[in-house]
């Protein structure tokens, strides 16, 4: 076990080798991984001054042995660092058990498995539709015109929004997470406020007019034999909304631009269909869109042999540890057929993502109707490429032709 407590902590940063950590430099946006490599190497529990100051687990083991233990490292001050610029709890990923337990369990069987399946006809089509808009083109921005509007499109349509309303709270998400990572609190602040005023307007209209939609359900959930607080429900709505699709959006581009860097890879899938979800588990396992999130140290404690004292912020490094070749072999590679895959892209332990079902089915969906209808789609240029985020990585440019 990589973890023990301590009762008495040492100078952390003294006890940690030398390696640059600064998610805030052009070269780490643009290619994080040489550098989550030297912290595996050389510094598995690395010290930052960026955001306040915060440590990096960067090892597999590490990072799942944090991640399995809430009652050591809490998400009740933030899952995210720089900190999102949330109002209110994301919830249930920001609180800890018990109540997280509660929260999560009267969620859980709307993203099961089989729930998702049923959304599957109906996301189908959406995707469908947007690929036959621009396939007579022969060229387009697959990021643009494909990744970002499939996810909110169908957030909107689980949460019961109106379709037409994606493009804006599209807009606000993403300016909403921009801002954090720059630590502009007074921009994210606005965003914030006015996706929670639509929202909340939102929910007061399924009082008066209730659906078969998800705002509708929440409304009815009880915790302890008692309706969950009107703030609850608000919460509840907005980390739906936000980490439905800003996530999926980077998982899908993503996959795109990495099947399309793979022709190998490309003809493969098209000659065998039944590898998509193969390639869809590794498009996850090889660039998460959720590089790491955040914990805080309960009480004092030891971490891989460094000592952390009691309110330190702990970021967990899931893209890092995806690339660990204690776990993966032939890691820095995009290998379709893995004999097994178990990597950390949603997370590890009681927060592991509640929507991994629905991103798996929008992921697999859009690559294999891409597959289907525009086949041999390849990029126009890769210098025109564009990857952004840093909470939220995805790809905002992907130019391909066909």
């Amino acid at each position: 076990m990589a973890i023990t407590e301590t009762s008495e902590v040492r100078d952390g940063e003294d006890a940690a080798p030398g390696v640059e950590l600064d998610p805030n430099s052009p070269d780490f946006r643009r290619d994080p991984y040489p550098t989550y490599e030297r912290l595996r190497n050389e510094c598995p529990v690395a010290h930052s001054d960026q955001f306040g100051g915060f440590w990096m687990l960067s090892r597999y083991n590490d990072v799942k042995d944090v991640a399995r233990n809430p009652e050591l490292f809490t998400s009740r001050q933030g899952i995210t660092l720089p900190p999102a610029g949330n109002p209110m709890p994301f919830m249930p990923i920001e609180l800890d058990p018990p109540e997280h337990t509660k929260y999560r369990r009267a969620l859980q069987a709307w993203f099961s498995v089989r729930a998702m399946e049923k959304l599957e006809p109906r996301i189908r089509e959406i995707v469908v539709e947007l690929i036959d808009e621009i396939a007579p083109r022969g060229e387009a921005d697959l990021a643009e015109a494909v990744a970002a509007p499939v996810p909110p499109i169908v957030i909107a349509l689980l949460l019961g929004l109106p379709q037409g309303d994606w493009p804006r709270f599209r807009e606000l998400g993403d300016d909403m997470i921009a801002a954090a990572e720059v630590e502009d609190q007074q921009r994210g602040a606005v965003c914030a406020m006015e996706l929670l005023t639509y929202l909340n307007a939102q929910i007061d209209d399924r009082r008066s007019n209730p659906a078969d939609d998800m705002l509708t359900r929440m409304l009815a959930i009880e915790i302890d034999g008692e309706p969950i607080p009107s703030e609850s429900v608000l919460a509840l709505a907005f980390f739906l909304l936000m980490a439905g699709h800003e996530t999926t959006i980077g998982g899908i581009s993503m996959m795109l631009m990495h099947v399309a860097k793979n022709p190998g890879v490309k003809q493969r899938l098209i000659d065998d269909p039944t590898l998509v979800e193969k390639a869809v588990e590794e498009a996850l396992r090889f660039e998460p869109p959720v590089q790491s999130l955040a914990r805080t140290v309960a009480r004092d404690v030891t971490v891989g042999g460094v000592d952390l004292a009691e309110g330190d912020r702990l970021v967990l490094s899931w893209a890092s540890a995806n690339r660990d070749s204690t776990v993966f072999a032939d890691a820095d590679q995009f290998v379709l057929d893995r004999a097994r895959n178990p990597h950390v892209a949603f997370g590890d332990g009681i927060h592991r993502c509640l929507g991994a079902s629905l991103a798996r089915l929008e992921m697999r969906v859009v690559l294999q109707e891409v597959l289907k209808r525009i086949p041999n789609y390849t990029i126009t240029d890769e210098a025109e490429i564009v990857i952004g985020g840093y909470l939220a990585r995805h790809v905002t440019r992907l130019p391909v032709r066909w």
